[in-house]
């Protein structure tokens, strides 16, 4: 799976940076939706999920964006 953070506005990258910080992976699983950074849609299961492989790829996907400085 791809994603595309060209779509993520710039006006949600301090959200994104906090809530990465913070470990919120609801509040990244809501904005992915939200702005359709990729193909698939995270459902409510998805959310209530603790320490699953999706949370640990979202994180992933967030951190590298973050660490690359491409979200700052």
């Amino acid at each position: 799976m791809s994603w595309d953070f060209s779509k993520l506005p710039r006006s949600e990258y301090k959200e994104v940076i906090k809530l990465h910080r913070v470990s919120d992976i609801k509040g990244l699983l809501k904005i992915h939706d939200k702005y359709r950074l990729s193909n698939y849609s995270y459902s409510e299961s998805d959310l209530l999920k603790c320490c699953s492989a999706t949370h640990v790829g979202v994180m992933q996907y967030f951190g590298k964006e973050i660490n690359d400085g491409r979200i700052n």
